[in-house]
């Protein structure tokens, strides 16, 4: 009895380990209080440093550069919506944290631990005394002593101000300056790594006597470096069962699929010269070395400072938001791949359904899009059994008619499964009406028997035709032969001609490659199915007009006058999210400073234009004074993430953003309707270009659009993009 009461108490004090029910997951945010450094302008910290700057000793200084770049790259990653706080997660890593540096008042104030939603097995530091630990990293570590090995070489970085002296000595070598001017990239990659090897080394063994001081096994800094050689694949390389995509109707043929997979390559001893960091081998020998040189029992500590329930549970969160990342990032296949066993796992998280369902999508539109290329990686840098997955379709891609099929049937069983959820409806209906758009599948003209019947009767035939040709003395492979070249260059119907021109009829093996025509010959048996093709078509027919508009852009005549539809707001509020500015001297030289002060700039010339017209606009600025609205930062990360997805396929008007019940949920908890993204660039080549995109959130489409480049190039920009803002805005609104 008295273990049960001590097992519940533990379960009471610490929420999460009572929590691991995912069936109700649907992704990691950040929660409570926004830190100030979120939502603190990046001028304003610049500013602070700059300050700073000139009451530091000439020998302390830092290079103005580096301020800037230090600030201004984090806070576009603090502002992007990737970087976690107050979540379970993060709440986990600032133990670890704590336990590592309970000694260390000093420090641990002056650190500060978030998670970063990446499926890159990573962790790094920054100069201002952030640690960023990614999800992808924590999905494939083993314990908790692990993940403190890898936080404690991470505050050695932080210690050894390894951040900014690495940027000082390779600040010539990566701007091209002086004798490194004209040296070929692997020259300068093989520089830059000598002295980055270094500092990592010293980074290993300052963090090894960061663990050696705390209660952690010493022996997980070993087993790290093991978790770090493999995690370029997969947590868990099963075999994928090509029969999975089939179904009674859509039969892939066997040939496409490979024979064996290539045992995957675990090299301790891979070329370091252009890495920044030591091979794996060096390091364990230095490790090593540290372990033998320990003064004390390497094995009286233990693996987990924390209850080891907790430690699984923030596992499973990031493995399950690594499906996620894999379908927002662009790589759908990989998301295919992971789900099957994760379902065995969690079979009654609706995430997992949800989002199977949305990267069959994804690989359907890329396919109609003729972008497959885009959502799947080659298949040389694919290692494991996945390598399955990534070479069929790479093998199909130029065949947008077959991919889609095999997506469409697969999101097909998705919907099926998920009964009358609304999601799965949509998806399907968006990529039925985006395929016939596209004219991948002429639904009309494809087979209504199904693949298995068709192939039996042809081979039936062909039987019939063979014992014919034998019976007569000939030579059936001579006669097949002859007749698959001919038929090859000389296709008329359903006979081919020889030479001299006499009608032949054709002897030939089931031609495979059309398996997809009857990919479909179930469902084209269904009316239900077949009603909603043609109202799918009628629905195209009846937007053409919008869709034309939208689908019909002159980028390569983007410097011309386009008028954009205008849209009547009828009184209603305008959502305006802050601009996105890319100010640069050269495609290397973004100009962060410049860039900061437009955004603000814009936004305020946005502001202005709708008080001077009797428009009500809600403006979204994760730089406001309102420092704990985490709802709005979560919103405006959102609308980020549906843009950049919209970006990825051109703006399709039938695309539906894999975070869309966000939006819809955002539109009914906001009530406003429209949505306004701004976006402004400029560049000595091209001059300013301006994007200004409305959004109807109720229906979740782009509406409208302009987009126009000017050959501006004089100092005084500002004034010139507050003109051309209300220009733009009094084209698109009324």
């Amino acid at each position: 009895m008295k273990i049960y009461v001590l097992l519940l108490l533990v379960c009471l004090c610490n929420p999460l380990i009572s929590q691991t029910n995912f069936d109700d997951f649907d992704g990691l945010y950040p929660k409570g209080p926004i830190p100030e450094e979120f939502t603190l302008s990046s001028y304003s910290k610049y500013q602070e440093e700059i300050e700073k700057n000139k009451t530091r000793e000439k020998n302390e200084k830092q290079d103005k550069d580096f301020i800037i770049t230090s600030i201004y790259e984090i806070d576009r990653m603090l502002a992007n919506g990737s970087v976690l706080f107050n979540d379970p997660v993060t709440g986990y890593l600032e133990k670890i944290l704590d336990s590592l540096l309970v000694n260390e008042v000093e420090l641990r104030n002056k650190l500060r631990v978030y998670t970063l939603k990446s499926n890159e097995a990573n962790a790094f530091s920054t100069r201002q005394g952030i640690l960023f630990v990614t999800t992808g990293l924590i999905s494939k570590l083993n314990t908790e002593a692990e993940l403190a090995f890898i936080i404690a070489h991470e505050i050695s970085h932080f210690t050894e101000n390894h951040v900014e002296i690495g940027y000082n000595q390779t600040k010539d070598i990566r701007k091209r300056k002086g004798k490194w001017k004209f040296a070929d990239k692997g020259k300068r990659l093989r520089k830059l790594s000598n002295y980055s090897q270094p500092m990592e080394f010293e980074a290993d063994e300052l963090g090894f006597k960061i663990l050696a001081s705390s209660n952690y096994n010493k022996i997980a800094s070993m087993q790290a470096m093991g978790v770090l050689l493999s995690s370029h694949v997969p947590e868990s390389n099963h075999v994928f069962d090509p029969e999975t995509l089939n179904d009674p109707a859509l039969k892939i043929p066997s040939s496409y699929f490979l024979d064996s997979i290539p045992p995957m390559v675990f090299d301790e001893k891979y070329d370091d010269k252009k890495s920044s960091h030591p091979n794996i081998h060096k390091r364990k020998l230095k490790i090593q070395e540290l372990l033998d040189n320990f003064q004390g029992n390497l094995n009286e500590n233990t693996d987990f400072l924390n209850p080891k329930e907790e430690f699984l549970f923030v596992k499973n969160l990031c493995r399950l938001e690594s499906v996620k990342l894999e379908v927002e990032k662009g790589f759908p296949l990989n998301a295919i791949y992971m789900i099957p066993v994760l379902k065995k796992e969690f079979p009654n998280c609706h995430f997992l359904d949800e989002y199977e369902a949305k990267a069959w999508y994804k690989l359907v539109i890329h396919s109609n899009n003729e972008s497959i290329h885009l959502v799947c990686r080659n298949p040389k840098s694919v290692e494991g059994e996945s390598l399955q997955l990534h070479n069929l379709i790479e093998h199909i891609g130029r065949h947008p008619e077959m991919t889609t099929t095999i997506a469409l049937k697969n999101l097909y069983k998705c919907y099926q499964k998920q009964g009358q959820n609304k999601t799965a409806k949509a998806l399907w209906r968006s990529a039925l009406k985006n395929t016939i758009y596209n004219n991948t599948l002429d639904f009309d003209e494809l087979k209504t028997q199904n693949y298995t019947d068709a192939k039996r009767e042809h081979d039936s035939l062909l039987t019939i035709k063979k014992d014919s040709i034998k019976a007569a003395g000939g030579d059936v492979e001579k006669e097949t032969k002859q007749v698959r070249i001919l038929s090859a260059s000389t296709h008329h119907g359903n006979v081919s001609y020889t030479r001299g021109g006499k009608k032949k009829e054709k002897l030939r093996e089931f031609d495979e490659d059309t398996f997809y025509e009857y990919g479909f010959s179930d469902l084209l048996k269904d009316s239900a199915f077949v009603q909603l093709i043609r109202v799918l078509k009628d629905e195209i027919q009846n937007d053409m007009s919008i869709v034309y508009e939208l689908r019909n852009r002159p980028y390569h005549k983007i410097s011309e006058e386009k008028t954009p539809r205008k849209i009547d707001l009828n009184s209603e509020e305008l959502l305006v999210i802050r601009p996105i500015v890319d100010y640069r001297d050269s495609d290397d030289d973004f100009d962060h400073v410049s860039s900061d002060l437009n955004a603000s700039g814009a936004l305020e010339s946005i502001e202005n234009f709708g008080m001077n017209n009797g428009i009500k606009t809600k403006l979204l600025n994760q730089y406001s004074n309102n420092t704990t609205n985490v709802e709005e930062f979560i919103d405006m990360n959102e609308f980020r993430k549906s843009f950049f997805q919209l970006a990825s396929v051109g703006f399709d008007p039938f695309f539906i953003p894999s975070n869309s019940e966000k939006i819809t949920e955002i539109y009914q908890r906001r009530k406003i309707k429209h949505l306004l993204f701004p976006v402004v660039t400029r560049s000595k080549e091209d001059g300013v270009e301006f994007l200004f995109l409305i959004f109807d959130l109720e229906k979740k489409q782009m509406i409208s659009e302009f987009h126009r480049r000017f050959n501006y190039k004089a100092p005084n920009i500002e004034k010139f993009v507050e003109k051309q803002i209300d220009m733009i805005l009094g084209k698109m609104l009324e």
